[in-house]
């Protein structure tokens, strides 16, 4: 039986503005485009900064692909968005990223992606996916993620 939340954090080396920033306004500098909707190795991954705001990507041939809606936006300490890739927008999983200064220009990233109480049974098959893609993706946030 899957876990009711994925959590995942990292340590990375810059000011919480600029780990907050890299995350969301530069996410096409780090997010990786074989984990695409489209397969598109070409794709742009875009975050609209607001609250309803669209995360999206659109590819070289002006498609657009949802992946998700942003639910919270304060910067520079949180970021949550629902995520409908591995389930839909009807029912959605969702995402909170933490972001937490802790001196000596380290930000620490924490990670929560929860969904048994969203997507129900789906959460059980997807949870692992969702762990495993969060093992890849924060390591790549990390590599940009430098003041």
């Amino acid at each position: 039986m899957a876990g009711d939340v994925v959590e995942r954090s990292i340590v990375v080396r810059c000011s919480i503005t600029t780990a907050f920033q890299v995350f969301t306004a530069q996410v096409d500098r780090w997010w990786p485009k074989s984990h695409s909707r489209s397969g598109d190795l070409s794709t742009t991954v875009l975050i609209e900064p607001w609250v309803g705001g669209r995360l999206y990507e659109r590819t070289t041939a002006g498609i657009e692909y949802a992946w998700g809606m942003v639910i919270t936006w304060e910067p520079p300490q949180l970021f949550a968005y629902q995520w409908y890739l591995g389930s839909s927008s009807e029912q959605p999983s969702r995402v909170d990223v933490h972001f937490h200064d802790i001196g000596a220009s380290q930000t620490l990233i924490e990670v929560m992606h929860r969904g048994p109480e969203l997507i129900g049974a789906l959460w059980a098959h997807n949870s692992s996916i969702y762990a495993a893609s969060w093992d890849h993706l924060l390591p790549a946030y990390a590599e940009c993620a430098t003041d």
